[in-house]
């Protein structure tokens, strides 16, 4: 996988799981948070 595939992976779990507040994503490597975000602002649509 490549890294805009695993941020779109972590959204897609966070919103399973009903998460508004993702407290580990501090945790994660900046390239795959910066795509979390987006993932996340796109699944919000």
């Amino acid at each position: 996988m490549v890294w805009p595939m695993y941020g779109y992976a972590f959204a897609k779990l966070a919103k399973a799981r009903g998460e508004t507040k993702l407290p580990w994503l501090s945790h994660m490597r900046e390239d795959v948070k910066v795509f979390t975000k987006q993932a996340m602002k796109w699944l919000k649509k």
